[in-house]
């Protein structure tokens, strides 16, 4: 009895880390995942991948508006100039998006409660910047905090 008592008491005190070791890895798809749309002109699943406060909506949406935006300008410049001309609008070459994405996958994920932070090293040899990541848990999924994404800060608003 006193046997399955202390098993049961290891396995409760064990299972946070194993959900935690999950959700590091949803964060990590999360983040890849918006990196993925962006790139890919899925202006749904950008802004599926953003997340705003009460607080940060109306910048987040509006920061939004003008990210699909450029991705429609993209397109249309793509579509009369070829496809050299989407390069002046593709915030990340190809090769640097496979270092960052490299990156993100062996970034440590620190999270708590229904927030979690990322933060990647700067790499200069690879022209790479550092920074953080911030993400919120919605429901069951990660997305990407957009009042930070887009520096909004709302002390300043009020």
């Amino acid at each position: 009895m006193r046997r399955r008592l202390l098993f049961l008491v290891l396995g409760l005190a064990l299972l946070p880390m194993v959900a935690r070791a999950d959700d590091a890895g949803e964060v990590r798809k999360a983040i890849e995942g918006f990196v993925a749309a962006y790139q890919g002109g899925d202006e749904k699943g950008v802004r599926d991948a953003v997340a705003g406060t009460v607080e940060t909506a109306a910048g987040v949406k509006g920061c939004l508006d003008l990210m699909t935006a450029t991705m429609r300008l993209r397109k249309a410049a793509v579509a009369k100039f070829g496809d050299s001309a989407g390069d002046y609008f593709l915030g990340i070459p190809p090769a640097q998006a496979d270092l960052r994405s490299k990156a993100i996958r062996e970034a440590p994920v620190k999270i708590s409660g229904r927030s979690a932070i990322i933060t990647i090293e700067a790499d200069e040899k690879a022209r790479r910047p550092g920074g953080a990541i911030v993400l919120l848990k919605t429901g069951t999924t990660w997305k990407l905090d957009g009042g930070s994404l887009f520096n909004l800060d709302t002390a300043k608003a009020e």
